[in-house]
């Protein structure tokens, strides 16, 4: 069984083309300050931070939570895919190489895909659709290692994180490309729903962030919140890894979520109320260090009449295997409750090496990777996974060692015989009893990462990276 690593989604319920690189240019102003911009107020604060979090200082010094700006904006309600079970409308390759992919889409609902080139370096790509379903391709003018894509302004935007622990809100103009602001201090982040957008024009953003602290270094799960006139305000909370994740609720609070470190590891929630930080406790899982291996994770947040609520898709380890498992809980509370969404066995291959020659083995083996989670605003959710399968008929070769004098050495027995592997690309839905059940998508398809939104149709556009190295668009409906 292969290792990977948890999703989180917060919700309330109830081809080719044009390949010119564009420059960077200077803002000149306003909230752009180029490489030393910083947010706005007064100089950093000491914050203590402990395994357990209890330590909330804002940067300000105070321990206030930056207010909402505005309602979110509005998401489709209803059914995803017109009710039925989705299906692949339209496909296209976004880039013969590549990986890393984010989707988001723009003031039209059209698609636009950021993805990194494979090979040396890191170079990113920014690609949007056109109107005969071809794509326009252009090279980032910044060392982009990953990036979250929105809309602000009325233009794209996204936060580009460089690999080597800065990060940047940038948007594209029509001279190109500009930077709005560059983070202070050193951190990490541009990662799946680390970026959102509300009604009111209001930046949200968040980040882990590196703080010395004497000889101790803390890294702090830290929220940026942006306002149209420029001003930034910020709060850090809680010592994290680098797994952080937001959304935003129908009226414009951020929560977010972030994967903890210290004495309780999990998944960590926080939102505003009232002006103050609010921390719900943390939802710690079997197998906690696989998170460490998934550097995406998503993060949503509806409205129904059930009330809000809180969704997080994650891996749990069990004794005979292991599940991709959706947790359930008002938004707010930890009272979780879980939906099995995949299973896996323990794993079926071959184990240990034969020791006669009359041996066989047959295997039957079966992994997913959760790639991406998303719901309409009422609440139906759905559950992009890649599939891989892995299956075998084996039997025992035994030569014998090399002769030579003395005894007859024992034989060497090792498996031979035919391997397959096979991937694809599913989807997860509920059906009328609740449970989840999966269509495939694309057979043939080893995905390997993927992004995900929902238009107002209640259409899916999806841009997923695999295991050929091409980034594809699907939409599906």
């Amino acid at each position: 069984m292969r290792t990977f690593g948890l999703l989180v989604m917060v919700m309330t319920l109830g081809g080719s083309g044009c390949t010119e690189r564009l420059p960077l240019r200077d803002g000149g102003g306003g909230d752009d300050a180029g490489a030393d911009a910083r947010a706005d107020g007064p100089p950093l604060a000491d914050v203590s931070v402990d395994g357990d979090h209890r330590d909330m200082l804002a940067d300000s010094g105070t321990s206030s939570w930056p207010a909402p700006c505005g309602p979110r904006r509005a998401g489709f309600v209803g059914p995803l895919c017109a009710g039925k079970a989705c299906s692949v409308g339209a496909q296209s390759i976004v880039a013969e190489s590549g990986s890393s992919p984010a989707l988001a889409l723009d003031g039209s609902g059209a698609p636009m895909v950021f993805h990194r080139i494979a090979g040396p370096g890191f170079v990113g790509r920014f690609a949007r659709q056109k109107s005969d379903g071809s794509w326009s391709s252009e090279a980032l003018p910044v060392t982009t290692a990953g990036a979250t894509l929105s809309w602000l302004e009325g233009k794209p935007a996204m936060i580009a994180y460089d690999g080597a622990l800065h990060q940047s809100l940038l948007v594209r103009e029509a001279g190109g490309w500009r930077t709005l602001h560059t983070f202070a201090g050193k951190g990490w982040g541009g990662f799946e729903r680390s970026f959102a957008v509300d009604s009111a024009g209001c930046a949200h953003v968040t980040r882990v962030e590196i703080v010395q602290q004497g000889s101790t270094r803390a890294e702090l799960a830290t929220y940026y919140r942006r306002d149209p006139s420029g001003a930034w305000a910020h709060y850090r909370f809680g010592a994290a890894n680098w797994l952080t994740a937001l959304a935003l609720a129908p009226d414009g609070d951020a929560h977010l979520a972030y994967w903890g470190s210290g004495s309780t590891p999990g998944w960590s929630l926080f939102h505003g109320e009232k002006g103050v930080a609010k921390r719900v406790t943390p939802l710690g899982v079997g197998g906690a260090n696989a998170a460490l291996s998934e550097r995406r994770v998503g993060l949503a947040i509806a409205a129904g009449a059930a009330g809000p609520r809180v969704l997080i898709a994650m891996l749990r380890e069990r004794s005979d295997g292991r599940e991709i498992t959706l947790a359930s809980a008002p938004l707010g509370t930890s009272n979780y409750s879980f939906t099995v969404i995949a299973s896996e066995p323990a794993d079926s291959k071959c184990q240990g090496m034969p020791t006669q020659s009359s041996e066989s083995c047959s295997y039957d083996d079966v992994d997913y990777r959760p790639l991406a989670l998303v719901a309409s605003a009422d609440g139906d959710v759905r559950m992009l996974l890649g599939k891989h399968r892995e299956h075998g008929e084996l039997k025992a070769q035994c030569p014998f060692g090399a002769p030579g004098p003395g005894p007859i050495p024992p034989p060497q027995c090792s498996w031979q015989g035919e391997r397959h592997q096979e991937g694809s690309l599913v989807i997860a839905s509920r059906d009328s009893s609740g449970a989840f059940t999966q269509r495939t998508l694309v057979a043939g398809l080893d995905a390997v990462e993927a992004s995900a939104r929902v238009d107002a149709q209640g259409r899916i556009h999806v841009a997923v990276s695999a295991a050929d190295g091409k980034v594809r668009y699907l939409r599906l409906e």
